[in-house]
């Protein structure tokens, strides 16, 4: 052990690291789904959520479990619309890369007020 201020002891660990964005968002769902007994841990990617006992009520739960992994809040419509696991990950996959509200970018208004 070093002395220095990057230490491997003071540098937190991220457990993420590494991971696919497609297996953690599986593991996320078949985790909700198997604590609710509604489900198993074999949740393929493509299976969608509805189908295999999710409903709107774990929506919330699954989208703070995201958050706690990913550290990106996901709208509830999301998993909503995008019903498995690589739906999901697609995604937060072009949510990553799109571009940010600001200079060159116009912020997108309602159609109506």
């Amino acid at each position: 052990m070093t002395n220095s201020p990057m230490s491997d002891d003071t540098v937190p660990e991220d457990v993420n690291a590494g991971k696919d964005t497609t297996e953690l968002v599986r593991s996320v769902l078949a985790a909700v789904l198997s604590e609710q007994q509604l489900g198993e841990d074999s949740l393929d990617e493509n299976d969608d959520f509805f189908l295999r006992g999710g409903n709107s009520l774990l929506v919330p739960i699954v989208a703070s479990r995201l958050y706690e992994q990913l550290h990106r809040k996901i709208p509830l419509r999301v998993i909503v619309r995008h019903r498995s696991a690589a739906a999901i990950a697609g995604w937060l996959d072009a949510e990553s890369t799109a571009p940010t509200t600001g200079p060159g970018r116009p912020m997108t208004l309602p159609s109506r007020l």
